[in-house]
């Protein structure tokens, strides 16, 4: 449920704050990631590392670091993440529509669970 939560403030937070970045669909950046041209393989590359780098600093600002967030490693890079989001896309292709960011932060917060806090 805090997942759920996280997600929506982000696409809250990035619709707000990044309309260009919230205004990309999954499939449009798909798109540029398959393609042969340098422009748009940079486009690719460049649009995954701000969007998990943006995930990072947004998740510190807003203090939703913890259990339910996306806690990666420090040497994640986009080649890594452009892998993790395609096999999300692949498992569940009716997300091809949604929104770009919101589908990596779902792929990531995935596969780099931040850890449970201890009861106190």
């Amino acid at each position: 449920m805090k997942l759920l939560l996280t997600s929506a403030s982000l696409l809250g937070y990035l619709s707000l704050s990044t309309p260009a970045v919230a205004g990309t669909s999954a499939d449009f950046l798909l798109h540029l990631c398959d393609s042969d041209d340098e422009r748009s393989l940079f486009a690719c590359s460049a649009y995954i590392s701000g969007a998990t780098e943006m995930f990072v600093v947004y998740q510190r600002d807003a203090g939703l670091s913890g259990a339910g967030g996306y806690c990666p490693p420090h040497t994640l890079g986009s080649d890594e993440v452009e892998k993790i989001w395609r096999e999300e896309l692949s498992a569940m292709p009716a997300i091809l529509k949604s929104d770009a960011a919101l589908t990596l932060f779902l792929s990531l917060a995935g596969a780099y669970p931040c850890p449970e806090a201890p009861e106190r």
